[in-house]
């Protein structure tokens, strides 16, 4: 399970069309429009649902399911889901995936990449500069015609 899922909800439903975690046998997807994951994981339920979280869950440890009643269990607690809605609810958000192939890759590790971004957590935007899949990721802050005050390189995971 993603360790924080509820970073990829809305923080309040108003003007958002998407209010949980879409729930299928073989993942679970969160989005709250400005980020998406979707992450494979086997599901002991028949068919897709939306989960709302119980109020304060970031996360869980597993889903269980019996008929129409979803519990989600985290560190060995259960708790009921808040509420289930129809997944058909649920934006088509496969086709916000790139169909066409990359022109380069870039492999990183999470753990510096979350460093990068907690040092510009308090920047307005963050612009990524791609010089090709061996060379270092250029972070600076500020948007294009602005004077950057912070930049930063991490460099790639050679595969």
């Amino acid at each position: 399970m993603p360790k924080n899922i509820s970073d990829f909800l809305p923080a309040t439903t108003m003007g958002r069309a998407v209010e949980g975690v879409l729930v299928t046998p073989s993942k679970l997807v969160a989005t709250d429009t400005f980020k998406l994951i979707e992450v494979k994981h086997e599901n002991p339920i028949e068919k897709p649902v939306v989960l709302r979280l119980p109020k304060g869950m970031k996360t869980f440890d597993g889903i269980t399911a019996t008929g129409e009643t979803v519990t989600l269990t985290k560190k060995g607690a259960l708790y009921p889901a808040a509420d289930t809605l129809d997944p058909d609810q649920y934006p088509r958000y496969e086709q916000a995936f790139p169909t066409e192939q990359p022109q380069f890759q870039i492999t990183l590790s999470p753990v510096h990449l979350k460093a990068i971004a907690t040092a510009y957590e308090k920047s307005k935007a963050v612009r990524l500069s791609f010089y090709s899949a061996r060379k270092p990721l250029h972070f600076t802050d500020g948007t294009l015609g602005q004077e950057e005050t912070k930049r930063a390189l991490l460099m790639p995971i050679v595969e």
